[in-house]
């Protein structure tokens, strides 16, 4: 097995050195550090992690509690994760717990009994047990795209109230006063109703009433969002746009408008959220409210690394922008 000292050995450097650039330490010089990489790769050279967390008492294992990872949303934000933390030498343990809030505190429990150094939770909601379940785990945590910062739990997040105003007001410029909306779940705090907040604070602000009975509700699965365009078909007058809380909602809409015999978007304009892979492959590519996926991924990596190796944070919310990428689903001609 190749080891540190035969790296030191054959650059002709400390075992110190070696040690400090494979362990990502501040105060190494860049060319060293390239210089280490390069001997480690070629060397062929692989860590005994169970040495170093003997060493340092720590498991260098992140856990990852998510809802669904079916849904391309936690797919690409967990892309980013990994990406994060397998730079900076630690693994995933990736826990699906399928929006069940009893097997979210199961999966809380197992991950503090294999000692992960921390915690990266999107999954559900935050109602109190859920946040004395975290809090009992005893490492860091934070949270991504859920209310943590009331709880004193780091978080990263977007302004879902405003972005969804953004899309909403979108439609309204381009001449639509009757825009269905297709929602999430109405009893998420996270998401759900501050979408809606936001669809109603767009509709508000051109003037246009807000009519209860061309809002349906989803739960951001493909499927739902083909049954609720369904009953949006039957409202009269009929919308002439609609809008989606995510993007698998909308690409439902979509399928549901063609076997209706509606063109989008000569007869309808769709407009996601998210921008998924999805949305730039369907057909007509789908509207949509860019999230920046694998940067929310990303960012909460390093600062639930930050916090891992004791540096803290300078700020324990961080809310990331997110922008209307325009294609072709609402007539628009961008990419």
């Amino acid at each position: 097995m190749i080891t540190m000292k035969d790296i030191a050995r054959e650059l002709g450097i400390n075992e110190s050195t070696v040690s400090r650039a494979l362990n990502n330490h501040p105060h190494v010089h860049p060319s060293t550090r390239e210089r280490v990489a390069e001997a480690a790769r070629r060397l062929n050279y692989r860590p005994n992690t169970l040495a170093r967390s003997l060493a340092t008492n720590r498991s260098y294992v992140v856990g990852l509690v998510i809802s669904n990872i079916a849904n391309l949303f936690f797919a690409e934000v967990t892309q980013g994760i990994e990406q994060v933390a397998d730079a900076n030498g630690y693994s995933v343990i990736l826990c699906d717990t399928a929006r069940d809030a009893a097997k979210e505190q199961r999966y809380l429990d197992l991950l503090a009994s294999r000692q992960v150094d921390g915690i990266i939770f999107m999954s559900g909601r935050l109602p109190a047990d859920t946040v004395a379940a975290i809090r009992n785990v005893k490492c860091p945590v934070v949270t991504i795209s859920r209310d943590g910062a009331s709880y004193g739990i780091p978080t990263v997040r977007i302004n879902n109230r405003a972005e969804a105003a953004r899309a909403v007001s979108y439609l309204i410029n381009l001449g639509h006063a009757r825009i269905g909306f297709i929602s999430g779940q109405l009893d998420d705090a996270e998401s759900g109703l501050p979408r809606l907040a936001g669809y109603k604070s767009a509709l508000e602000d051109a003037g246009i009433p807000f009519d209860p009975c061309i809002v349906q509700e989803g739960d951001f699965t493909m499927e739902s969002g083909m049954r609720a365009c369904t009953r949006l078909l039957d409202a009269a007058p009929r919308p002439t746009a609609i809008f989606a809380a995510n993007d698998e909602m909308a690409i439902g809409a979509m399928k549901a408008l063609a076997q209706h015999g509606i063109s989008v978007p000569k007869d309808m304009a769709v407009v996601g959220f998210d921008n998924t892979a999805l949305a730039r492959v369907v057909t007509p590519p789908l509207t949509t409210v860019a999230q920046p996926l694998r940067a929310l991924g990303s960012t909460a990596t390093e600062m639930l690394i930050r916090l891992m190796t004791g540096q803290g944070l300078r700020d324990t919310e961080v809310v990331l922008d997110c922008q209307l990428v325009v294609r072709s689903s609402c007539g628009g001609t961008g990419i």
